[in-house]
């Protein structure tokens, strides 16, 4: 008799969200140009997923592991009232079919939407697929603006609001639990492969040759594949082996007081700047990147306050950290137009841990604001940016500079709806 190697595909169905920061993107880290990686966010090759809850499709409570015990699986995410376009439907029925005989079985897990959405789709088109379809029971979450330009009309406060509820409910949900993404989401569908024992083989994405990655991971898996479906190429666990993740040493934020640590970096131009080189100055240091949005959005007030205070002898640097030279530089070329007082640098150890924010200053989160007097001491810090606060205004004051009391009124409100939110 020959051994045979069952796998069980699992469908999960999600929905990407406009609001959630951070999607997760699959290609980030994926080696060479293999159309699949052996990670899935946090998960790593060789490590397994929770045995979650589902709920049968006659709404009987029911395990992850009872429909995958013994066997390799492979996890699919999509919304639970989408379901599977016809393409990739039509796909999964046949490689269930087709593989059947070796122990292939398809489960659909519908994720990220509400029962009675499931429900309406199972009823319209669930008898189209030959594999049975659960729910994931977190059912549907908190409602989110459903274009860009709806958000953006959104106040400040109750983006945060509407964010934050996302995010605790997709940390309920089966993808979001194996994602680990703080609330992020993925462009559907995304695959995972996993063996026999539920270890984590492989993972493929939207846009990827789904045929190609899908028969890699089969054979990775154990099963021998019919001559179409066979992969042009056969990848090697070397070439698709995720790279280190980055050791980030334990740092604590440099407290308030403190003398602000010496550093060196690069201007637009190459040329090494020192913050020696500011002393006498009343310095604010903006840690940012290019990628950060709320970075962005920040600088126009940094800008204003650079002007504003400049005859007082304010000067604001602006280091763009974590992130590459070319994506700087790129940057400056067009986005410094509109920010002419303030000095645009850039940490050339980039993403690296021993980069200035993480090392000196024990920056973890951007964009992030120290204000340092004339002596050279942190005199205050703000952390995040919410449009229209006058927060850094305020903290000029604690390093001697005049401020309007209006300004230091709005700030001390602006502190308050801050420790609401």
């Amino acid at each position: 008799m020959t051994n045979r190697v069952p796998i069980t595909i699992i469908i999960l169905s999600c929905l990407t969200v406009a609001l959630a920061q951070g999607d997760y993107d699959p290609q980030r880290d994926a080696p060479g140009k293999a159309p699949f990686a052996e990670f899935f966010n946090h998960m790593r090759a060789g490590t397994a997923p929770p045995n979650f809850v589902l709920e049968t499709a006659d709404g009987k409570k029911a395990r992850l592991y009872d429909f995958t015990r013994g066997q390799a699986n492979v996890l699919v995410f999509w919304d639970a009232g989408q379901g599977p376009g016809t393409s990739m439907q039509q796909y999964l029925n046949e490689v269930a079919g087709k593989y059947k005989e070796q122990g292939v079985s398809v489960l659909g897990i519908a994720c990220l939407n509400g029962r009675e959405e499931f429900d309406k789709w199972r009823k319209a088109k669930g008898d189209r697929c030959s594999f049975p379809v659960v729910f994931d029971p977190a059912g549907k979450g908190p409602r989110l603006p459903k274009t860009r330009e709806e958000a953006k009309a959104m106040p400040e406060s109750e983006q945060m609001t509407v964010s934050e509820r996302w995010r605790a409910y997709v940390g309920t949900t089966i993808m979001g639990r194996l994602m680990d993404a703080s609330g992020g989401t993925a462009q559907m569908p995304i695959f995972l492969v996993l063996d026999s024992e539920a270890r984590l083989l492989g993972a493929l994405w939207s846009g990827s040759d789904e045929k190609e990655a899908m028969g890699n991971l089969l054979l990775r898996a154990g099963i021998k594949l019919a001559v179409g479906d066979q992969p042009k190429r056969v990848y090697t666990r070397a070439e698709t082996k995720p790279p280190e993740r980055e050791h980030v040493p334990a740092v604590k934020p440099i407290p308030v007081g403190s003398v602000a640590p010496a550093f060196t970096v690069k201007d637009g131009d190459g040329k090494e700047v020192s913050l020696s080189q500011y002393r006498g100055k009343v310095v604010v240091l903006d840690f940012w990147a290019t990628w950060c949005g709320p970075c962005l959005k920040s600088l126009p007030h940094a800008q204003k306050v650079a002007a504003q205070y400049k005859k007082d002898g304010v000067v604001v640097l602006a280091v763009c950290t974590q992130d590459k030279r070319n994506y700087f530089e790129s940057w400056l070329k067009k986005g410094a137009r509109s920010y002419v007082d303030i000095v645009f640098l850039h940490d050339p150890a980039e993403n690296n841990a021993e980069r200035v924010s993480l090392q000196r200053y024990g920056v973890t989160s951007l964009p992030r604001q120290f204000v340092i007097d004339r002596e050279g001491k942190i005199v205050d810090t703000i952390e995040g940016y919410m449009e229209g606060e006058v927060i850094l205004d305020a903290a000029l004051a604690k390093a001697g500079i005049a401020v309007d009391p209006a300004i230091l009124a709005k700030a001390n409100e602006d502190l308050i709806q801050r420790n609401k939110h």
